[in-house]
């Protein structure tokens, strides 16, 4: 059995046009579209400073008309 992060099989695609960050009470959330993404938890993305938020955004940013987590390592750290 293999072990790591593995893709799905379908790719979902991308919904956003725009990704960036911005400050909430709890820290720095990274924002698609003005709006807060959660993680599979369900917890809103938010970090714990503004240089990591950006990079997330970065990634998101980054991703083309399909989003593939495995080109976004600080997005699976969160």
């Amino acid at each position: 059995m293999s072990r790591g992060f593995k893709e799905p099989m379908e790719f979902p695609r991308r919904f956003y046009k725009t990704a960036g960050s911005a400050p909430v009470e709890t820290g720095f959330a990274v924002q698609l579209d003005g709006r807060t993404p959660r993680t599979p938890s369900g917890a809103p993305l938010v970090l714990p400073t503004q240089p990591l938020a950006a990079l997330v955004a970065e990634e998101w940013e980054g991703q083309g008309e399909y989003i593939l987590i495995a080109q976004m390592p600080a997005t699976r750290l969160g």
